[in-house]
């Protein structure tokens, strides 16, 4: 009994030491377990970051690979602090502004193209309107100076490439030549002036007209001239002219003089066939 008792306690230290070696192992398991985990996720997350550098595949190892790899770390801890880390995100916010900046450019480019051909429509009608009234006139002064003087005149622009920015000259013939205004006598500048007057008047009538000693230069025969032509566009317009010829009261319907008396003006009028009055 003594020998079985010995040998059950000698089995029961064996199993306890067995259940302690199993213990141990499996303890030593689980942290092999956990080791092997940690090493897939590194695994895992090198090959991550071998697949962003372009590798899809394990890289072959070798046996300086390590010493290596300590290099590449420590050139990496280098230059990792002169690298600029938000260097994507300011370069997505610059792209995204130039973006938009390139869409207001082309709206910009758009408006203004608008912009030139509306001013080059404008300044095209504009010569055309100009250039119609330009030939309107010219034709009514000739026309009207070769009533009045019995010659030819005719408009010039100074500048015809650049129509705004010369003047317009006025060129007259009283039997002596073509010659601008400026050179013709003092009558003859004022008998060019009245037409050039005139001409503009008829290219845009109006019911009425007011002149105001508009023969104070002209001698007699070009006063005559003036009053019948006056007399003959009354009948599309009623005509009032302040002068001091007595030509014009000739040609005229009715006639209004105003006079001093006693401190006082007074004012006649006279009408053909009938004896003036006073006032």
């Amino acid at each position: 009994m003594d020998e079985f008792d010995s040998r059950a306690r000698r089995l029961k230290e064996e199993r306890d030491a067995v259940s302690r070696s199993i213990a141990g192992n499996q303890k030593d398991l689980f942290a092999l377990a956990g080791q092997s985990s940690n090493t897939e996720e590194k695994i895992e997350e090198a090959m991550g970051s071998l697949r962003m550098l372009g590798y899809s595949e394990e890289l072959e190892f070798f046996e300086s690979s390590e010493s290596l790899l300590s290099e590449l770390q420590n050139e990496y801890q280098q230059v990792v602090g002169a690298v600029n880390r938000g260097a994507d995100r300011q370069y997505t916010e610059m792209y995204v502004n130039y973006k938009s900046l390139s869409v207001r450019h082309n709206e910009l480019e758009k408006e203004r193209n608008s912009i030139i051909n509306f001013i080059e429509s404008v300044e095209s009608e504009k010569r055309k309107v100009f250039m119609s009234a330009f030939e309107r006139v010219g034709a009514e002064f000739s026309s009207i100076f070769e009533k009045l003087a019995g010659g030819r005149a005719l408009l010039e622009l100074e500048n015809p490439e650049e129509l705004f920015t010369g003047g317009v000259i006025l060129r007259a013939d009283f039997g002596n030549g073509l010659r601008e205004s400026s050179q013709h006598s003092g009558g003859q500048r004022a008998v060019t002036g009245v037409s050039m007057i005139l001409a503009m008047q008829a290219v845009q009538t109006h019911p009425f007209y007011l002149f105001d000693e508009i023969d104070a230069a002209l001698d007699a025969v070009n006063s005559n001239s003036l009053a019948r032509f006056l007399k003959s566009k009354s009948s599309e317009a009623q005509i009032i002219a302040i002068t001091l010829r007595d030509v014009f009261v000739a040609e005229s319907d009715i006639t209004y003089g105003v006079y001093a008396a006693g401190g006082m003006s007074r004012v006649v009028h006279y009408k053909p066939a009938e004896v003036p009055r006073p006032a």
